[in-house]
């Protein structure tokens, strides 16, 4: 039971929003935070696929 809670609070993103809201995050710092985030994510991408 507990772990069927555990996915879907994971799946769902509630974790990772929690610890986004616990501080303020100024528009700007969360602008530049996306962007290095879907950098490193195109970075992985890139990788994955040479292989």
């Amino acid at each position: 039971m507990l772990s069927v809670f555990k996915r879907q609070v994971n799946e769902l993103g509630i974790l990772s929003e929690y610890k986004e809201r616990q501080y303020y995050e100024s528009p700007s710092a969360k602008k530049k935070r996306k962007r290095k985030e879907a950098e490193v994510e195109r970075q992985k991408e890139k990788i994955r696929s040479h292989f």
